[in-house]
């Protein structure tokens, strides 16, 4: 869920703060009220207020409602960064292109994310999921009906921040002496691949460059990633002029 909150940015990301998988019934007994039937690997969330005092403390109240929604992250880019590099050597050129996000936060849930949401089936990358014996896991338990993991939470936020190639290109201009025996002014043969190489922590298959919590319908969030990735793309060429 996005929000517009004075002394944040626009669009902040809105939601409850996760505080790990609860690990046993007892624990899920001693813990605060959530979201459906809890589970062990279910998600904990931080229960931060139900009422204030007179100093207008927050003061828990052993239950998760919206008045533990808090900010937790921003989609809006803090840090933007590029740079050019340009070489040349005896008819031979390279040149290259890179950009990059320093820190922002990119959210998604649903199926995109979540391990056998809406039915969907499980990705690799998901395999890391909560069950007894994996208690340390990544993500929550599998389940298709559980409305307590789903909630907007840190659990499903990451950086989205990264570093890209671009562009790079390869060149080589014929000696002036070749060319002219070919009565040609110029001839320049090169290659260029666009989106070679991108480092970030975003979840794996989806485009740290795209801003996917721009999707809001009346005010929420939808959180998807039906986003097609930028594709890498390698193209050869001859420039030639008579």
């Amino acid at each position: 869920m996005l929000r517009q909150q004075e002394g944040y940015a626009i669009n902040s990301i809105y939601g409850y703060i996760a505080e790990g998988f609860y690990q046993s019934q007892e624990e899920i007994d001693k813990g605060p009220v959530q979201f459906g039937t809890l589970k062990p690997g279910d998600v904990r969330y931080k229960d931060i207020a139900g009422a204030f005092d007179e100093n207008g403390n927050a003061i828990p109240d052993g239950k998760i409602t919206d008045l533990d929604k808090v900010i937790i992250g921003s989609t809006i880019p803090r840090y933007t960064y590029g740079g050019n590099l340009d070489l040349g050597w005896k008819g031979i050129s390279l040149s290259a292109f890179i950009q990059g996000v320093g820190k922002a936060d990119g959210y998604l849930n649903a199926h995109y994310v979540i391990p056998a949401a809406n039915s969907s089936a499980i990705k690799p990358w998901q395999l890391d999921y909560w069950k007894p014996d994996n208690t340390d896991a990544a993500l929550p338990r599998v389940s298709i009906t559980s409305t307590n993991n789903t909630q907007n939470s840190t659990l499903w936020m990451r950086s989205a921040a990264y570093l890209r190639l671009k562009n790079i290109q390869l060149g080589y201009q014929l000696p002036n002496q070749l060319v002219k025996n070919m009565k040609l002014k110029n001839v320049f043969i090169y290659v260029n691949g666009q989106n070679l190489l991108t480092k970030t922590k975003f979840y794996e298959g989806y485009d740290p460059e795209i801003n996917y919590n721009a999707a809001v319908s009346d005010g929420v969030s939808l959180g998807e990633g039906n986003y097609y990735p930028q594709v890498k793309t390698f193209t050869f060429g001859i420039d030639i002029k008579f």
